[in-house]
């Protein structure tokens, strides 16, 4: 199975003719890596952006097997996405069978069999079962070394974003723009330590059984 992982931030259609745009019926998504090196023009149009709201700031990992979207393009805010790494390390400490919350009321199952990793998610089990996401079992390490790729990529945007709007801040006609105050909570220094320590547990783990 041939697995495809990127860290994804919905756009408006401006970002059309770039290069990494990737389009999703009238969705439109740059990848974290790509992002980085439009971290100013995407703070403009958060600035710019009227009203905005904690439901512009998602973002996650798009996971595809054998070219076709395993999530469909859905994620929820940043919030909920970095649950992720809260489920895989409750995997690698001996849980066998995990739940998390990614995307709104929905359900991410992970389960964990030597080296296969077995995914699908579901709605909230108020309502009938029916698979979200449909189940797939993937290589369990290949799976986390692309997961911590595309999560440093995210937090290096997170880090431009965050030095833009200080500077922004020191600027009298920006200092009360009404945007800033949510932008800022949005790029938090703690994700990016959640991400950073995420990825030196994760090597730590890899270095003490290299076998996995």
């Amino acid at each position: 199975m041939n697995l495809k992982i990127q860290f994804l931030l919905p756009v408006s259609e401006k970002f059309a003719e770039n290069r990494a745009i990737i389009q999703y019926h009238n969705w439109y998504f740059l990848p974290a890596s790509e992002a980085i090196l439009q971290n100013k023009q995407i703070l403009e149009e958060y600035l710019q952006t009227q009203p905005l709201t904690p439901e512009n700031f998602v973002g996650g990992f798009a996971i595809e097997t054998d070219t076709i979207s395993w999530n469909q393009f859905y994620f929820g805010r940043f919030n909920q996405t970095m649950e992720w790494f809260s489920g895989f390390r409750r995997l690698l400490s001996g849980e066998k069978i995990t739940m998390i919350t990614v995307f709104d009321d929905s359900r991410l199952i992970l389960k964990s069999d030597g080296n296969v990793l077995t995914l699908y998610e579901t709605w909230d089990d108020y309502y009938p079962r029916t698979d979200f996401c449909p189940e797939i079992q993937v290589n369990f390490k290949d799976f986390l070394q692309k997961l911590i790729e595309e999560s440093f990529y995210f937090a290096e945007f997170s880090k431009k974003i965050r030095q833009e709007t200080d500077k922004l801040k020191d600027l009298p006609d920006f200092k009360a723009h009404h945007n800033l105050p949510l932008i800022t909570q949005q790029f938090t220094i703690e994700n990016e330590q959640k991400i950073e320590a995420f990825i030196q547990f994760i090597n730590h783990q890899f270095a003490e059984s290299p076998e996995q």
